[in-house]
């Protein structure tokens, strides 16, 4: 009698393609939306940030910074031109033809070159 329940019960684990292709699929949005996810950054992070940005903006240094925006992370390195603490935009000179203007929030990391 066990055996039969035992072989029900294997039978049960059995998944349709279209259940796997739905699961699979799910999975993959949740693992897109987790890395769209801001990070949580506490203020002494947020102070070491500001101070190696001011840093590099006073003595002209490259950076490195990981911005995450609605397209996903995006790792950037350049020099920084002007902050404004107002509008929370970064001016970064990157050698491209024209600096890129990088919102504050947007930067979820910050390192020297």
């Amino acid at each position: 009698m066990s055996k039969k329940i035992e072989q029900q019960f294997s039978s049960s684990k059995m998944m349709l393609p279209e259940h796997r292709c739905s699961l699979q699929k799910h999975a993959d949005e949740l693992r897109r939306s987790e890395e769209r996810r801001h990070p949580v950054i506490d203020e002494q992070l947020q102070e070491e940030y500001q101070r190696l940005l001011n840093k590099a903006l006073f003595h002209h240094q490259r950076l490195k910074l990981i911005i995450l925006n609605a397209d996903g992370r995006h790792y950037i390195i350049g020099v920084p031109l002007q902050m404004d603490p107002t509008t929370g935009i970064i001016l970064l000179d990157t050698g491209l033809l024209r600096p890129l203007c990088i919102r504050a929030a947007e930067v979820i990391f910050v390192s020297p070159v």
